[in-house]
């Protein structure tokens, strides 16, 4: 992360936990969108939800257009 940032050795930076240009759920299917144009709608869109709120976080997915909704085993492998 820090080489794709260009930061010095030595030199803390922190992450954003979200992505910046989403304010909330409608966004989902704006960045769909955008992914869609971006790989000329030839790859499937995956969405990773986690499992505090499977029901509501995957409604949303498949309302956004989202390919595969995929539920976090809690496993640490993301």
């Amino acid at each position: 992360v820090a080489d794709m940032r260009d930061l010095p050795p030595g030199i803390d930076q922190r992450s954003a936990c979200r992505h910046p240009d989403w304010t909330g759920p409608d966004d989902l299917e704006i960045k769909i969108l955008e992914l869609r144009e971006i790989t000329g709608w030839e790859k499937p869109i995956y969405v990773k939800v986690g499992g505090a709120r499977p029901y509501f976080d995957t409604t949303l997915a498949v309302k956004a257009g989202a390919d595969v909704v995929v539920v976090d085993g809690m496993q640490g492998g993301t």
